[in-house]
């Protein structure tokens, strides 16, 4: 790799291109650079603004880095977080929902800034978020459901923890948990948290060669399929990416609003989350059928998000069994 000082000119002169990024994160992930110099390299690329080769790049380097698994993935629903509204865990719920028609392999991690994380959720539930590859495997196998908890599967990560402790500002591997599962789904349904970074993570994701992706981001400011406004999508198809939008009358859905989508803890979470799967009337309801019924048709399951979103809420008889398995099946 070039010297450090050479690589931070670079990457405030211009983006980085495939390759280069791809190195760049090898080198920091292996520990061949300085605290300071990769704070200086993780600013340097904030402050211009990622490029999608960069982001490629980096996610490349990670996965190289990654624990391996071998597993066929239909599906990952996933979001970058730091929308900051403390809503329940809508991906999680949405791929616990659809899990069994299709083979979900769901990446997360424990929340940064919110008040859930995907790893928080499931452990709420019972699921043994700390399973690795070979256990991953075998529940995929039984239950159509595997989580890959990214503190486990990127352990090359803990050389960036404390420079991105220290920093305490949003950097690129912060944008990089869409695009690292470890199993590389082919379809993808991945929430936004800044409308500007659609297209950005959108060619970013076009270049790991997916089958298929949607990524979206909801009013008035989620990083999911929204039930509370419009949603803003990219949707990637074998070819051009095409902009469209849904509101929750489009899928069939209640308009909520956003207080009623919070929640004050991981617990609470999960326990709003089963209700729902009893037919409880909540209004999370609605925010998890928007995200299963769109990820549901992105995978070819449903000709329209409103299809989708009956499908899945077809899916709701047995379901609330089917996590149950779902979490025995986690554990040894």
């Amino acid at each position: 790799m070039r010297p450090a000082g050479e690589v931070i000119e670079r990457a405030l002169s211009g983006p980085l291109g495939l390759e280069e990024a791809r190195e760049l994160a090898l080198g920091i992930l292996g520990g061949e650079l300085t605290d300071a110099q990769v704070a200086g390299i993780l600013v340097a690329l904030r402050a211009r603004g990622e490029a999608p080769e960069e982001l490629a790049g980096f996610a490349m380097g990670m996965m190289e880095r990654a624990l391996r698994v071998s597993v066929a993935a239909d599906l990952d629903i996933v979001g970058t977080g730091g929308d900051g509204a403390g809503t329940l865990n809508a991906s999680t719920a949405a791929a616990l929902l659809v899990a069994g028609p299709l083979r979900v392999f769901k990446h997360g991690n424990r929340s940064a800034s919110g008040v859930s994380g995907s790893a928080d959720f499931l452990e709420a539930l019972g699921y043994n978020i700390g399973a690795g590859p070979e256990a991953a495997a075998r529940s995929i196998e039984a239950t159509g459901f595997a989580f890959a908890f990214a503190q486990v599967y990127h352990p090359a990560m803990r050389a960036v923890a404390g420079v991105r402790r220290q920093l305490g500002i949003r950097t690129i591997f912060n944008l990089l948990g869409p695009l690292t599962n470890p199993a590389a789904p082919r379809v993808r349904l991945i929430g936004v948290a800044s409308p500007g970074l659609l297209r950005t993570m959108g060619e970013a994701v076009a270049l790991q060669g997916v089958e298929a992706a949607a990524l979206v981001h909801g009013e008035p400011g989620i990083d999911e399929v929204s039930p509370c406004g419009r949603t803003r999508m990219l949707l990637l198809r074998r070819g051009s990416p095409e902009e469209l939008s849904l509101d929750p009358e489009d899928l069939g859905l209640r308009r909520v609003g956003l207080g009623e989508l919070r929640v004050r803890s991981p617990a609470e979470s999960a326990a709003r989350f089963l209700a729902a799967l009893r037919g409880r009337d909540d209004p999370a309801l609605q925010l998890i059928l928007a995200n299963a019924g769109v990820a549901l048709w992105v995978a070819g399951r449903a000709s329209s998000p409103r299809d989708g979103v009956e499908a899945a809420r077809g899916l709701l008889e047995g379901a609330e069994g089917r996590v149950r398995r779902i979490v025995e099946a986690s554990w040894p």
